[in-house]
């Protein structure tokens, strides 16, 4: 049997679904004051897991996992200080990292040999050895501030061995089991989870044939989503009325618009710079270690969020509709009859737990 375009719809709107159902933080096309409402009306009571990962790279092994657990009443509240319990693992480094490390140190010791053998050739266009390769990549990571080799991750995360390191197999058990203990209304909250370290346990499961289906069913809240859909409408709104605090998540950078370049303010939403103005403040530099990331990001969101509820008592800005795009809610809501902005948003704040 043929699968129709029919078909092809009723599936996609069925995946769609099933996204809005599980990430509580898709808050686009919502008012600031009802997003925030959404927020306390769904996630509070929860047991909140944060969590993050640290790794040889995107594509590389997991080195460590931090998570802390807290059960969350009321979101208005105070940062919570009692975690209900807290995983922290360190894992080894298994054969393949270790036998490229060896060889990216070797190449390294004899870079200008290396990309003076070759570098005639590769000016040419001609094929190039992985050597050269690797010499060409590290230099511009290097001029970038970007970390590139094994030991340049090694460096960045702050990774040494223990006596209690761990077998990734038995490290993602482990992180597995620990969150199973939590029970049920467990909500998996981190900054960037969704497109990078969720996908890095999946895909850990699938290598090591670990089941990971209970926690892919996992409600999530991407700390990240909550700053791009709605805390970058309140800090940009704040900052062209002069705000010197909404400033600090803008950086000026170069743009080519239509054949044209031109200076641009660009939202900034990296965990160091949540740390630089609601953590620890600028003085502080981040660790890149899994655990102390959790600890940072945990009370860099709170604060974050304490003065976002601030915020919104001002219906000025409780009630903006900037950003809300009527045919995306529509589509959405699978309907076309609701085309008031301030509408648009209340329809999507019950459709999306209704």
């Amino acid at each position: 049997m043929s699968i129709t375009s029919k078909d092809i719809k009723r599936i996609i709107k069925e995946e769609l679904k099933r996204v809005l159902m599980e990430d509580y933080s898709i808050l686009r096309d919502m008012t600031p004051g009802d997003a925030v409402a959404y927020m306390e009306r769904e996630l509070n009571g929860k047991t909140w897991v944060f969590w993050d990962l640290e790794s040889i790279g995107f594509g590389g092994q997991i080195t460590q996992y931090g998570a802390i657990a807290y059960k969350i009443d009321n979101l208005t509240g105070e940062i919570p200080q009692q975690p209900l319990s807290t995983f922290e693992a360190n894992v080894s480094l298994n054969k393949e990292t270790i036998k490229k490390h060896i060889w990216e140190q070797d190449v390294l010791s004899r870079a200008e040999e290396v990309y003076h053998n070759e570098e005639e050739a590769y000016l040419m266009g001609d094929d190039v050895s992985d050597e050269f390769g690797l010499v060409l990549s590290h230099n511009k990571a290097k001029e970038a501030g970007r970390p590139y080799t094994v030991q340049d991750m090694i460096d960045y995360t702050h990774y040494e061995p223990t006596e209690n390191d761990h077998d990734q197999r038995t490290a993602l058990v482990l992180f597995l089991d620990w969150i199973k203990g939590l029970g049920d209304n467990v909500l998996s909250v981190g900054h960037n989870i969704k497109t990078f370290d969720r996908k890095k346990i999946i895909l850990e499961g699938e290598n090591f044939d670990v089941d990971t289906r209970d926690f892919q069913q996992l409600d999530i809240f991407d700390t990240v989503n909550f700053q791009r859909q709605l805390f970058k409408r309140l800090a940009q709104h704040q900052m062209e009325q002069g705000n010197q605090k909404m400033m600090r998540f803008f950086d000026e950078k170069e743009k080519t618009i239509k054949g044209e370049v031109k200076k641009v303010m660009a939202f900034n939403g990296k965990l160091q710079r949540m740390m630089d103005v609601y953590g620890p403040g600028e003085g502080y530099v981040q660790l890149h270690t899994a655990i102390d990331d959790t600890r940072q990001l945990i009370a860099a969101f709170f604060n974050m969020y304490r003065e976002v509820r601030e915020m919104v008592q001002d219906p000025s800005i409780g009630q903006m509709t900037t950003g809300i795009q009527a045919k995306r809610a529509q589509k959405e809501l699978e309907r076309k009859d609701i085309t008031d902005p301030l509408e648009i948003s209340q329809a999507l704040s019950n459709f999306r737990r209704d």
